[in-house]
Order: C-alpha cells, then sequence, then structure tokens
C-alpha cells in the first residue's frame, strides 16, 4: 500500500507541473489533460507520460508554425500597405506642388497683364492730355482771330489791297485752328473708344512673351489715328504762322496814323515769327515727322529688335 501510495503521489506531482507549464504557456489554446490510469508499474508511467510530453510539444510546435506563418502574412500585408499608402502620398506631393507651381505661374501671368494695361491707360491719358491742349490753344488763337474780325475798326478809304490780304489770312488763321480742333477732337473719341471697347482684349490675347514687347495702343495709333494727329500737327504749325502774320496787319490797320507804330509791330512780329522757325520749330521738329515704319502685326518688328538685340 505505501508502494502504491508513493507512485501515485508521484503521479500527481508529474500532473500538477505539467498543468502548470500548459497554462503558463504562451498558446491560446487551452489543452485539457485527460486523466491516465495510475498503475503500479513505474515503466509503465514513465513510458506513459514519456509519450504524452512528445504528444504535447508537437502541438506546441504546429500553433508555433500556424501563428508565426500568421504574423509573417499579416506583416507582410502591412507592408504592402504602408508601401503603397507612401507612394500615394508622393503622388500626392507631386501633384500639389504641381497646381502651386501653375496657380503661380496663372497669377504672375494676370499681374503682367494688370499692369500692362494700367500701362496702356496712362499712355493714353498722356496722349488725351495732349490732344486736349492742342485743342485748347486752338480754340483760343482762333476766338482771338474772329473777336480781331468782329472789333477792329476799318476806315472807308483804307488800302484794298492790305484788307484783301487781312481777309484772306483770318480766314486761313481761322480755318487751320477749326480744322486742327476738329481732327484732334475725333481722335479723342477714337481713343476713348479704343480704350473702353477694344483694349483689354487686345492685352487678353496677347502671349505671355509679347507683354512687354507689345503695345496695342501705339500699334492702334500708328495705324489708324498717326496720319490724322501728323495733319492736325501741321494745321496747328501752319496757323501760328497765319496767326503771326494776322497780328502784323492788325497793327498795319489800327496804327495807320502812326509810321513808328507800325514798323514796331511788324518787326516784333517778323523777329518772333522768325524765331520760332528757327529756335523752336527746327528743334521740335520730329514731332510732326511720321514714324519711319509701321508694322503691320502686333509683334513682327518688335520681335525682330528684340531677338537681334539678343
Amino acid at each position: 500500500m505505501s508502494l502504491c501510495k508513493g507512485h501515485i503521489n508521484k503521479h500527481l506531482r508529474i500532473e500538477r507541473f505539467w498543468k502548470e507549464s500548459i497554462r503558463l504557456n504562451k498558446s491560446c489554446t487551452t489543452i485539457a489533460l485527460r486523466k491516465c490510469d495510475c498503475t503500479l508499474d513505474a515503466g509503465g508511467l514513465v513510458i506513459h507520460r514519456v509519450v504524452y510530453i512528445s504528444k504535447m510539444a508537437g502541438v506546441g510546435a504546429i500553433l508555433d508554425a500556424v501563428f508565426g506563418s500568421y504574423d509573417l502574412k499579416v506583416t507582410r500585408q502591412w507592408r504592402d500597405e504602408d508601401v503603397r499608402y507612401r507612394e500615394q502620398e508622393k503622388q500626392w506631393r507631386e501633384d500639389a506642388i504641381l497646381r502651386e507651381i501653375t496657380w503661380r505661374h496663372e497669377d504672375i501671368e494676370r499681374e503682367q497683364r494688370l499692369f500692362k494695361l494700367a500701362n496702356e491707360k496712362r499712355m493714353i491719358d498722356a496722349r488725351q492730355r495732349q490732344l486736349i491742349a492742342v485743342i485748347k490753344l486752338a480754340t483760343v488763337l482762333g476766338g482771338f482771330n474772329m473777336a480781331a474780325i468782329v472789333e477792329i475798326n476799318v476806315p472807308e478809304h483804307f488800302n484794298q489791297t492790305i484788307m484783301a490780304i487781312y481777309a484772306g489770312i483770318a480766314a486761313l488763321q481761322f480755318l487751320c485752328m477749326f480744322i486742327c480742333t476738329l481732327i484732334c477732337t475725333l481722335l479723342l473719341m477714337a481713343i476713348t473708344r479704343f480704350v473702353t471697347h477694344t483694349l483689354e482684349t487686345e492685352i487678353r490675347l496677347l502671349e505671355t512673351v509679347d507683354l512687354d514687347l507689345v503695345s496695342p495702343f501705339n500699334m492702334y495709333w500708328l495705324m489708324r489715328c498717326e496720319s490724322e494727329w501728323m495733319l492736325a500737327y501741321r494745321l496747328f504749325y501752319g496757323g501760328l504762322s497765319f496767326f503771326s502774320m494776322l497780328i502784323i496787319l492788325i497793327g498795319l490797320i489800327q496804327f495807320r496814323d502812326s509810321i513808328i507804330a507800325r514798323i514796331m509791330v511788324t518787326v516784333l512780329c517778323a523777329a518772333t515769327t522768325v524765331f520760332w522757325r528757327l529756335r523752336i520749330a527746327s528743334k521740335w521738329q520730329f514731332l510732326v515727322s511720321s514714324p519711319d515704319s509701321i508694322p503691320s502685326t502686333p509683334t513682327s518688328t518688335v520681335r525682330a529688335t528684340a531677338l537681334s538685340a539678343l
């Protein structure tokens, strides 16, 4: 009996040891130990335990292999997903950079076009001021001529030749100033129509490389308004010359009783006319000269000049 109890106690201790080992194992599978019949044969008990231990080791190896392969598969899948996400993130960054570059180019082009529009309007404003100044001066000289015709006192027995010359020069001076005023007024109307209906469209149709080279208003002025402006300027110059002659004739008529007064008026007006022609008009003669060439297209001459300079 004592021998049997010793074998039983030994068997129970071994069983408790393996239960504790299985409980502490990392595997999530609960393995129930089956009860083994206790025999008095110590050798049989040992053999039974060895077989039992080998079976448990095989199950643990299988579980480790299964969970190891699962972990490897999940890790590989996560790695592939991470690589794909990083590639997509890289593509998103590249697309964002390209969009920012495109938007920056569009902003620069928009600023260039706005600056070009403002510059063209400044040029148009300067041209309008020039035309208005000529109109005002021509109106003043023409009004002075009409006032002189109305207010002058002509004696009954005055020299008819001088009167005919005076009438002709007065009419020519007034007509020159009148036509000059009309032409400048029409040019103002043409410029106003261009800036309100055509300028923005012309600037919008320009290429980006032409924004710093081509001026739509200059092209319009050279092709449509330059010849009329030259005609108005020549008429204005002619009216100034006739105005000097008119002053001489008015002096001859008004100061007919004083020879010294007539001589003084004639000499001063003649000297002023000569000074005007030789000192002032000759210096600014280029203002009444046409440009050498008028390009037929907005970019033909300007691009050729820019490329030759490079």
